[in-house]
This record gives structure tokens, C-alpha cells and sequence, in this order.
């Protein structure tokens, strides 16, 4: 089963932050710190097996999608908006995030943000060629001449 967000007559490939952090496989010993920004907009998430099954789900429910929702999916997001969130610590991250979803279609990034490691790496979230993604980032290396 596949996951969808229906919204204003469109349906879009969703992505769960949650899940997508765990894929990370960060060790929850070398978490410090996370700042992420999700952008909002109003829609359903519902489960499929494809975009036609979710679309019917959301058009054969009393379901509106401009306000006053009657939830027929696992959650529902009446206007649009930004939900941030601060961690420190790897299990605070996920639960806070666990039930936010994000367009994960070409186009526009909806998912900012940083996962600051213990180790002076971290993961930046970004953007490229309508796709968006996690990359860690390494500081640089101090040459030895200069120590």
C-alpha cells in the first residue's frame, strides 16, 4: 500500500518525515540537535494502491477539501500553513514527526531544515531538480600542515 495526499482536485505521492529520518539510520547516540520546517497544504492523506484508488477514496467520501473535514484517511490538513519543529533527541524527533506528510512529487521543496550530528556532521535537507532529499554534510578536513 502506497501513500497519497488528495487536495483542491489534485493527488500527489506523499512521504512520511518520520519514516523518511529513520531511513537515515542515525545512531541515537550521535544525535545533537534538529531544526525541520515542513510547508502545509490543505489535503488528506489516504492509503492506495495507486493515485486513481486514492482519488475515489477522497470523492466518494463526504470529505471537503477547503475546510471541514470528515477524516477518511490517517490525517487531514484544513489550510495551509507551516508546523516547525526543535529536538534534542533522536526519539523526540521522530515522535513529533511522525504524523506530518509532505507533496514527495517533482515541483516545489515542502521539507527544511537540519540534523546536527555529535560528531560536527549533519544532514541538510535539499532540493535539486524538483526532487528533494537528505545529504550529509562533512566538515572540512584540517591539514595536517596547518595543526
Amino acid at each position: 500500500m502506497k501513500y497519497f495526499i488528495v487536495g483542491n482536485g489534485n493527488v500527489y505521492s506523499a512521504t512520511n518525515v518520520a519514516e523518511e529520518i529513520k531511513s537515515l539510520e542515525i545512531n541515537p547516540e550521535d544525535f545533537f540537535w534538529a531544526e525541520l520546517s515542513l510547508l502545509i497544504e490543505p489535503g488528506v492523506i489516504v492509503s492506495a494502491s495507486s493515485y486513481e484508488e486514492a482519488k475515489k477514496k477522497v470523492l466518494n467520501s463526504s470529505i471537503k477539501i477547503q475546510g471541514g473535514f470528515e477524516s477518511i484517511g490517517i490525517h487531514t490538513f484544513s489550510k495551509c500553513g507551516e508546523i516547525s519543529i526543535e529536538a534534542k533527541n533522536l526519539n523526540q524527533l521522530i515522535d513529533e514527526s511522525k504524523n506530518l506528510w509532505y507533496n514527495a512529487g517533482f515541483g516545489s521543496q515542502y521539507l527544511f531544515g537540519t540534523i546536527t550530528l555529535k560528531n560536527g556532521q549533519w544532514y541538510e535537507r535539499e532540493e535539486y531538480d524538483g526532487l528533494e532529499g537528505w545529504k550529509l554534510i562533512k566538515p572540512p578536513k584540517i591539514p595536517d600542515w596547518y595543526k
